[in-house]
């Protein structure tokens, strides 16, 4: 699915739009602060039911207002078939979320209907941040090509929130902790599984596109808990370490993507402009599996692209983005550092935001 056409009111510091977005690619440009990044908070609230700056309602609302709305009509780019969604995040009244004019259950409805992926400044955190950013590039992928993986999740999460629970409690043993535990292993067990086998596929993939761009570096996956044991033979074998943590501290809330070279940590040896490089290939590799497994392509967004790239490898970005994409949103600050780049025969739409103000221009 691609957008057709998005509608914004009042979310961050705009307060109408309805924009008439191009089915390939979108330039949105303007000065920090005035709006641009917020376009694709939009895209990603309709997409996941979120911000991927902010798990907060808050500050998504105008200042003043009581809610904030977004509306999209999704076409499918093989048939044509139209589905409007729409999703109002109200301060008081929760989360509404509309898919054909019906209400939806839960969030992973808009994300089956719109794969949405974004590539913005906090991507740094998936080299330098904590292991739930890099898990969270690994479960985009396998939450869209796995059916199984998200009822896996949730129902980890779930036994995993009452593991805990009854840890705090100091209820160390018994009945309802074994079955808690028991309910841990066997979501947990399903959930690496698909992790590993699609990570392998991955990992086949990126560390050759990661030599073609002249980094070195050693990709490797880490289940949450220590080699060789099983998770049921973890849970027994740090029983005793969460008891007195009063949580849980091994299983696959706590998996990893390590990322090393021949120095060390690419964390602590690569500069940002090689960090950059290799964050970008490691989505360009998520997008290469995600296309194989669904014959289809997602929607994707770089904010500020530009940013501590050169002009040779910006242009690379750019050629793999359009080749593997249904539909781009690119943010930047020089509109013409992103135009001179792209293929003169592309599909594009350019809009400007000034003051949460958003216009179009011909092009």
């Amino acid at each position: 699915m691609i957008l057709d056409r998005l509608v914004v009111q009042n979310f961050r510091n705009i307060e109408s739009a309805d924009l008439k977005v191009n089915p390939q690619a979108n330039v949105i440009y303007g000065a920090n602060g005035s709006g641009k990044t917020s376009v694709l908070e939009a895209i990603s609230l309709l997409a996941h039911g979120k911000s991927f700056r902010s798990h907060l309602s808050t500050p998504l609302v105008k200042h003043g207002q009581s809610s904030t709305v977004m509306f999209s009509t999704l076409i499918d780019p093989v048939t044509g078939t139209a589905i409007p969604v729409g999703i109002e995040k109200h301060l008081r009244k929760g989360t509404n979320i509309r898919i054909n004019k019906s209400n939806a259950k839960s969030t992973s409805e808009l994300a089956r209907l719109l794969p949405f992926l974004v590539v913005d400044g906090a991507a740094f955190t998936v080299i330098d941040g904590a292991s739930k950013y890099r898990r969270k590039i690994l479960d985009w992928l396998v939450f869209h090509v796995e059916p199984r993986f998200h009822r896996a999740w949730l129902g980890y999460q779930t036994a995993l929130k009452q593991r805990n629970a009854l840890l705090r409690r100091g209820i160390l043993s018994g009945h309802e902790f074994d079955i808690w535990g028991q309910q841990c292993v066997e979501y947990g067990d399903l959930v690496t599984h698909l992790r590993m086998q699609w990570f392998s596929r991955l990992q086949a993939e990126l560390e050759g596109l990661w030599a073609d761009l002249g980094l070195s570096i050693n990709l490797s996956f880490h289940k949450g808990w220590k080699e060789p044991l099983s998770l049921n033979d973890a849970f027994i074998e740090y029983h005793e370490g969460d008891c007195q943590r009063q949580t849980t501290r091994n299983g696959p809330h706590r998996a990893d993507l390590l990322l090393n070279c021949d120095e060390g940590k690419v964390a602590e040896v690569f500069s940002r402009g090689q960090k950059k490089t290799a964050i970008l290939a490691l989505y360009l590799a998520v997008v290469s599996q995600f296309i194989k497994a669904n014959n289809s392509k997602p929607v994707i967004a770089l904010d500020d692209l530009p940013a501590e790239l050169d002009k040779n490898h910006i242009q690379s970005v750019l050629a793999v983005l359009l080749e593997r994409a249904h539909q781009v949103f690119i943010t930047t600050i020089n509109k013409e550092q992103v135009l001179e780049l792209l293929p003169a025969d592309i599909q594009l739409s350019v809009f400007h935001v000034e003051h949460g103000r958003i216009t179009q221009e011909s092009i």
